[in-house]
């Protein structure tokens, strides 16, 4: 009887254990962490001492578990679980699902938290050896602190996630503590998600065009779409903000369907002229996307050599196979392929060989300052060789003096884009700046003297027109540091 007794006891034990802690790991669960969370937080009101909450996010682990497997990916994570008890003691670490993890540590100071957050970046980041394999993956870490910045738990955990996103936005791999103009950032980011989806859906947005010039004939060889959003009461929006907020929703899709739809409507009514549309790299992805882009070339009655496709280079990274198919399918009905931004990210030379582009468009950061710099010069050159030997065109970005142009002409590139010409404007504008550019006989060219420092074409002043300023970024366009 006394053995049964125990047995059951035990057995008892074992149910309310595994109830609060999580099974693979040992760690208290998600469970647990929310009693203790909501009992510290009741503690520290009552005594006054602070207490830190850190919130981590294991970085590159979905790769490991994807390649490795989750038998790899599991062991992983138990020896990830082990470090932290380690560093915060038996009762300061938490599993709070997947790789997110959690650590609490009770009558802490400022210095001393964030010397503990780099112990922590610092030991998750020190390889993993897996039976043969050595393993490396990293963590991002946001910090909130009790009673300082919450004394709710929900609030609390709300702050640190917060201070999570920001460690990730700056780059991963680092910790970061909450600060009241993150959940001000948030708020704005929540509002702008709702009001763009409620201006699309109102058509509201617009886009506006850019020319692309023939650096020797000076002729317009087409545009580049560009979002546009005067929200009413508020002015112009830029895309550098909304765009990426689009990308986390998945709402980037639906923005990307429809300017493809509206510049291609657009284009039709152009004098044999292409159209160049920035497509986010979830839209390419998906397996559908060519079909789309067919469906609307027959909707709008646009030639599909008209029509260019601007990816980025994130579009390459990781991806499967239907981004292959998808950018086949499209060349082989006539549409062209660019690959936008080329030199600014993770420029390979496979991408060239192994992808179907038509073109490569050297990023503005190399044109600014130059003459100045010939470091820049013999970039632009190379990719102009390179892209040469391919058979690719080379489009330039950002050309806004006579200078410029001069030497990306002598480097043989082939169309320029930028201010030197005009800024992007409406649609109902495109055949009066296609006359103000031709008429211009840009090769032979003006002064040089004026406010842009050597531009041959007076541009419209987007600023007086309440237009975004020249550094805001293509339609669907990924962020890039300008």
């Amino acid at each position: 009887m006394g053995s049964d007794t125990t047995e059951s006891r035990e057995a008892q034990a074992r149910i309310a254990f595994l109830a609060g802690h999580d099974s693979l790991t040992g760690l208290p669960n998600r469970g647990g962490f929310q009693e203790m969370l909501a009992g510290l937080c009741r503690e520290v009101h009552a005594a006054g001492r602070r207490s830190a909450l850190f919130y981590l996010d294991l970085d590159g682990f979905k790769a490991v578990n994807d390649s490795r497997g989750h038998l790899v990916g599991d062991r992983l994570l138990k020896e990830v679980a082990a470090r932290l008890l380690a560093l915060g003691g038996p009762h300061g670490g938490f599993r709070l699902g997947g790789d997110e993890f959690a650590v609490v540590v009770r009558d802490v100071g400022r210095p001393e938290a964030e010397a503990l957050a780099s112990r922590i970046v610092a030991e998750l980041r020190r390889p993993f050896r897996i039976d043969e394999a050595q393993l490396e993956i990293g963590v991002s870490v946001g910090i909130a602190y009790v009673p300082d910045d919450a004394i709710e738990p929900t609030t609390l955990l709300m702050r640190a996630d917060l201070a999570l996103y920001a460690a990730k936005a700056d780059g991963k791999g680092c910790w970061r503590t909450f600060d009241p103009s993150l959940e001000e950032r948030v708020l704005r980011q929540r509002q702008l998600d709702l009001d763009m989806r409620a201006a699309l859906a109102a058509d509201e947005m617009e886009l506006h065009y850019q020319p692309l010039v023939d650096m020797r004939s000076g002729r317009v060889t087409g545009f580049e779409a560009l979002l546009r959003w005067n929200k009413p009461g508020y002015g112009w929006v830029s895309p550098g903000e909304i765009i990426p907020i689009a990308e986390t929703t998945g709402f980037i899709v639906e923005i990307g369907r429809w300017a493809l739809r509206r510049a291609c409507t657009d284009a039709r009514d152009w004098p044999d002229l292409r159209v160049a549309v920035n497509i986010s790299s979830i839209h390419v992805r998906m397996p559908s996307f060519h079909g789309e882009v067919a469906a609307v070339l027959r909707e709008t009655g646009l030639a599909p050599e008209r029509l260019e496709i601007e990816i980025t280079e994130s579009v390459l990274l990781d991806h499967g196979p239907e981004v292959l198919e998808n950018l086949k399918r499209l060349r082989a009905t006539g549409v062209r392929i660019a690959l936008d931004d080329f030199g600014t990210g993770y420029s390979s030379l496979s991408y060239l060989t192994e992808f179907p582009f038509d073109k490569v468009k050297v990023d503005r950061s190399f044109v600014r300052d130059l003459q100045g710099r010939p470091e820049k010069v013999a970039v632009v050159e190379a990719i102009a060789r390179m892209a040469r030997a391919l058979s690719m065109n080379v489009t330039v970005e950002g050309v806004e003096t006579r200078q410029q142009l001069e030497v990306l002409r002598e480097k043989r590139c082939d169309i320029a884009q930028g201010f030197l010409y005009s800024p992007a404007r409406p649609a109902s504008e495109i055949a009066a700046l296609i006359e103000r550019i031709e008429g211009a006989a840009l090769p032979q060219g003006a002064s040089g003297d004026g406010p842009t420092g050597g531009a041959v074409v007076p541009a419209p002043a987007a600023a007086a027109e309440g237009h975004p300023p020249p550094n805001s970024r293509p339609v669907l366009a990924l962020v890039h540091t300008l």
